[in-house]
């Protein structure tokens, strides 16, 4: 199932089993951890994260500068004071990526995996070089303390973000 709520799980699951979940999930899209995400542990059930890169936010391939041409030119993080707050948090992100010799994207994507409810991420590769590079990200869990870390660093960016 794609994009259900934990109460409408639990509706459906009475009347057939549900083998897994695809949410949107990211360090900028956390909503689910609070009651979907025990939910798939408590029931046994995958969960498999769509948009682990917040629509390329999370890549750190973007400046200050850049400008959006597509559908993200309306949506409020991609644009002004807001984008340059998440801008400035992937700075701080980017350090943690290059202690542990890993990329941004990589790091995102370990950050995703690393929730014991999360089984798999889907990713946008647009060539064999993408995926060559975004591989290595499952390759082992990030240690706790960098996933707490990594976490409040973008959770407090996106209020402050959110708040302009």
């Amino acid at each position: 199932v794609s994009n259900l709520n934990a109460d409408q799980m639990r509706m459906y699951l009475p009347y057939f089993d549900i083998e897994c979940l695809q949410p949107r999930y990211s360090l900028l899209s956390r909503e689910i951890e609070a009651h979907e995400l025990p939910l798939c542990l408590e029931k046994r059930i995958g969960a498999i994260a769509y948009s682990p890169l917040f629509r390329g936010l999370l890549t750190g391939k973007y400046d200050r500068d850049h400008k959006f041409e597509d559908t993200r030119k309306d949506a409020p993080l991609f644009n002004g004071k807001a984008f340059h707050r998440i801008l400035d948090a992937m700075d701080e992100v980017k350090k943690f990526a290059d202690d542990l010799g890993l990329t941004v994207p990589q790091l995102a994507i370990r950050w995703v995996l690393t929730h014991p409810a999360m089984t798999s991420a889907i990713v946008g590769i647009k060539t064999e070089e993408h995926l060559a590079t975004i591989c290595p990200a499952a390759d082992e869990e990030l240690p706790i303390e960098v996933w707490y870390k990594v976490a409040s660093i973008l959770e407090t960016a996106k209020k402050e973000a959110e708040a302009m």
